[in-house]
Parts: structure tokens; sequence; C-alpha cells
């Protein structure tokens, strides 16, 4: 407690109100099993020999496992769920634990940080800056229908996974003209440069294998230029003090582990990372402890502050 009484005394800036940024909340289309997807023809995605027909796809109580062998058998509840009540938690996070720009990797999360988040989601302690926002909708049903077993089996599943990385971070004053694609903003092979500005523009390297979810498809992440020596020095030193280094929580090069109060956070989606810190920012999440920490450094970070620290901590390694 007293460390976080001490990363709360730190903050010195207090930034200007700014706009919200829309750009991290790209709408997501809920997809049902009877919602027109074809029943027959199959689907693959490289390096895989499993096919599945689009009607699996796009159901939310049946993962696409399209690499069984590259993690342990997984309990129920992350592969099916619970049809009308739970929605596979493997759906939105996939079954290896990587996630996605829209949601949250889990994979080797801590076990009670995991089961921490789910109590404030149920609570409404944790809601998100976009509460109607699709996924964060769904995180709220999900965490008021799971059941104790459910939630235990699905925390020890993600928790025991290796953390990966799929991301790479460039740094770019222009990108193709971005689109806005089930649930990313995403940069548009071919399309006429536009500026970046001051967001991220985080999609899949190719659409179609991220539509199949496929946890083998790689993403580009464009940050403006200066973000990545922006953001090791607010996650090494705080930027000359200006707010607590993000390594005093969450460990040397963001790995979390033993001994480290804040979750791993090297490697993970940018956009991901900064939904996190903007809701942190509004106060819209809470919970434990370190919450009301993390509210107070949020507060002291311009957007511009947010985007550089989450990309440079997407470009280090898991």
């Amino acid at each position: 407690m007293a460390l976080l009484g001490a990363l709360a005394a730190c903050s010195k800036f207090s930034p200007p109100r700014e706009a919200f940024p829309s750009w991290a909340y790209v709408p997501v289309a809920l997809t049902v099993p009877d919602g027109g997807w074809n029943a027959k023809t199959l689907l693959s995605v490289p390096d895989s020999p499993v096919q599945l027909t689009e009607a699996a796809v796009h159901d939310l109580n049946t993962v696409p496992d399209w690499r069984p062998e590259g993690h342990p058998a997984a309990p129920e509840v992350v592969m099916w769920g619970r049809t009308g009540a739970v929605v596979a938690c493997g759906y939105c996070h996939l079954a290896d634990g990587s996630g996605r720009p829209e949601n949250s990797a889990l994979a080797g999360l801590p076990a009670n940080y995991l089961r921490d988040q789910v109590a404030a989601f149920r609570s409404g302690a944790r809601k998100g800056a976009r509460p109607e926002w699709l996924p964060t909708r769904l995180m709220v049903e999900l965490s008021a229908r799971v059941t104790e077993a459910e939630l235990a089996a699905a925390v020890d599943y993600y928790s025991k996974l290796p953390p990966r990385s799929h991301v790479k971070v460039v740094e770019a004053a222009q990108v193709p003209g971005p689109e806005e694609r089930a649930g990313v903003l995403m940069a548009v092979e071919g399309a006429p440069l536009v500026p970046l500005g001051q967001r991220i523009v985080e999609g899949p390297d190719s659409f179609e294998r991220f539509e199949r979810r496929d946890s083998e498809v790689t993403y580009t992440a464009y940050v403006p230029v200066g973000s990545l020596a922006l953001g090791r020095a607010l996650v090494e030193s705080g930027n000359s003090g200006r707010t607590a280094p993000c390594l005093t929580c969450h460990g040397p090069g963001l790995k979390g582990g033993p001994g480290v109060i804040g979750p791993a956070l090297a490697g993970r989606s940018p956009t991901s990372l900064f939904r996190q810190l903007h809701a942190f920012s509004t106060g819209a999440r809470s919970g434990p402890p370190l919450a009301a920490a993390m509210q107070t450094v949020a507060r002291q970070l311009s957007q511009a502050d947010m985007i550089a620290a989450c990309g440079f901590a997407a470009s280090l390694p898991p």
C-alpha cells in the first residue's frame, strides 16, 4: 500500500482536456450462428490442416481452433462457452490467449489479476470509457452469467499459457488511408496516404485471416514519429519524474512476474493498452487498489503520452 501511495504522490502534471479518441473504439458487429453464414463451404488458413465452415467460424459458441496442437486442452467454457448464456472465452481472446486489438491478450496474466478483472466487470467498477462498445458489453454480460467453476477453469487455463506477440510497431507521419473494419482501424495497402495524427492505426496484415480468427495473423501498428523515444522515457523514468515510471509496477521490460504488482504489458496490442489507460484517466475503470494508482498516473498523461507509452510497450518482447 505504501508503494501505491508513493505512485499517487509523484504526479506533477495535468494535461489539457482532449476530444474523445473514437479511433480506439471502432464498431464491432455481433455475429450469430444463424446470421446467414454459409454452413457448407469449407474455409482454411495458411499452415493449418483444419477446415471449418463459415457458419462455424462466426459462431460465438464455437472457437475456430485452427491449430489445436499449439495449446493445451482447453476447458469447455473457453472453447464452447454456454449456449444462450456465456460466449466462449476463446471466441474473442482466441484459444491460445493471444487476443486481438479489440479485446485483450490473456495468455500468461496472473490468475488473481484475471479473476479480479471479471469481478470488476461484474460489480460495475470496470466499465470502459465507452460502456456501450460491444466488447465491453459482452464482458459485462459474461461476468454476470459465468459460474465460479467456469471462471476458475478459464483463469487457470489462460494464466498458464505463454504470452506471445504478433504486432510490429512502426513510426510514421502518414499512413495509407485507414478504414474501420470489424473493430480495428487498419491501413489499407494502396490507399492514398493521409496524416496519421495523434492516433494508433493498428490492423491485421491479412484481413481474411483476421476475419477467420487465425491466432497466427500478424499486425502492424502505426504510431506518430517520436512515440517510441517518448514512450521509453515514460516507461523507464516517468519522463524526468513527470509521472511514475511504468517499470515500477509492471517490472523490468514490462514483463510482470513474481513480486510485481502490475500485469505484464510487453508485446500486447497498443490499441488495447491505450483503451485501458484512457479508461483509467476518465475514471471508467476502477476496482482493486492498483486501479486507484493507475487512475492518478493516467490523469497526468495526454493522449499523445498514452499512445507513446502503449506503442513502446507493444514493441517490447513479451
